[in-house]
């Protein structure tokens, strides 16, 4: 009987070293899987800072496009009325009768 326990403790015990060990590698695949959780919301957060800069410097690229249209606009303005005042006054330009 004294053999019979013995080997049932050899058993459980074993059990116990294997069911020990397989709990220490499920915690470090864990703690790996934490790391690397933390490591991709790290990098999110950094991609998103990088992308909040570009649509920032489209933006500021269109308003200097915007701008740059309205002075061209305001700058053919005066050509165009410059050129009727020429017509007015001459009746041609550049050699070209518009009457």
């Amino acid at each position: 009987m004294n053999s019979t326990l013995l080997s049932q403790f050899v058993q459980f015990g074993m059990a116990g070293v294997i069911f020990f060990g397989f709990l220490c590698v499920l915690k470090w695949v864990f703690d790996i899987n934490r790391a690397l959780l933390q490591d991709m919301a790290e990098e999110r957060k950094l991609n998103q800072e990088v992308l909040q800069k570009f649509a920032e410097n489209i933006n500021q690229n269109s308003l200097s496009i915007k701008e740059f249209r309205n002075e061209v606009r305001d700058g053919h303005k005066y050509q165009r009325d410059e050129h009727k005042e020429m017509i007015d006054i001459l009746g041609r330009i550049n050699g070209y009768n518009h009457q």
